[in-house]
């Protein structure tokens, strides 16, 4: 098969790409997103709630609509943290099988932090770096030498949990960011070596879109920012009330609430590195799984 479709589930958002393979090469050719935020109420005792699998399976129906007028036979969903924790995980992919036809592959985090590095590979031209994907459940870093991974790490530490935990006002961002920086320290992957740093995800794509001052998605692939821009964004921004958050030119309004835990994990991974340049890229998951399927 040339074509595939591949949808994955994140605990903020879902995503699904078309892919096809030209001339030996992966090419997405359609991307669309909807934020469902599965995840909602997952922390207070690890069930996914009623509501959101119900937001869930809608945005999937949708996909699976567009599927079907796409012809697209090859289908694969992969879901991330969310249902890796959820002990009623069985319950939705059930369903999903029912209605849709379609299997949920549960992908472990060092799974998901190589498919991210693969991804990244795609938009960045660097031999060495760190690669950093926070979503709405969960961090995965990876350090990159030479092209390989040496280490990886998947941390509960997402944007949509660590809001819940912690809250929206400045002293709970204050609070959060000495606890990010003792869970990363305590990973021992980041070491002060300046490597830049490769960012994926929901959150550091809103990072991208703020410094662009542009809602869309069209030039975040490969566009470079400095640390002190990033970091003078994310400083501007947890200084702010939601309802100001809510006007910032580039940011999402629906990621109002959670963007200061969400940009959390990459300022400290800057601090610690001591890098001096990000390099966003909009792939993700479904390339590394597309790759599988088509190359």
């Amino acid at each position: 098969m040339t074509k595939c479709a591949v949808i994955d589930l994140g605990s903020n958002s879902i995503r699904m790409g078309f892919f096809e393979k030209k001339n030996g090469n992966l090419v997405q050719t359609e991307r669309f997103r909807e934020q469902v935020r599965i995840s909602e109420g997952l922390a207070s005792d690890n069930l996914l709630k009623d509501e959101p699998v119900k937001r869930t399976l809608s945005a999937i129906k949708r996909f699976k609509g567009i599927i079907d007028q796409r012809d697209i036979k090859n289908v694969k969903i992969v879901a991330t943290e969310a249902l890796r924790r959820a002990n009623n995980s069985d319950v939705f992919t059930s369903l999903v099988k029912k209605d849709f036809g379609i299997d949920v592959l549960i992908i472990d985090g060092l799974k998901e932090a190589e498919y991210d590095v693969l991804a990244a590979k795609m938009s960045a031209e660097y031999e060495s770096f760190y690669m950093i994907d926070t979503g709405g459940g969960s961090v995965e870093i990876a350090l990159v030498c030479e092209n390989k991974i040496k280490e990886a790490v998947c941390l509960p530490l997402g944007s949509v949990v660590m809001t819940e935990n912690f809250g929206t006002d400045r002293q709970s961002a204050e609070n959060l960011e000495i606890f990010i920086e003792s869970e990363l320290k305590k990973t021992g992957i980041i070491v002060k070596n300046s490597f830049p740093v490769v960012a994926l995800g929901g959150s550091n794509k809103e990072l991208a879109k703020i410094g662009l001052c542009d809602e869309s998605e069209t030039n975040i692939d490969g566009y470079k920012m400095s640390v002190q821009n990033a970091k003078d964004i994310y400083k501007k921004l947890k200084s702010m009330t939601f309802e100001e958050r809510k006007s910032v030119k580039g940011l999402d309004v629906k990621r109002a609430d959670t963007i200061v835990a969400g940009l959390c994990p990459i300022v400290t991974l800057l601090n610690l590195s001591g890098t001096t340049e990000i390099c966003f890229c909009t792939g993700s998951v479904r390339e590394g799984v597309a790759a599988g399927l088509l190359l």
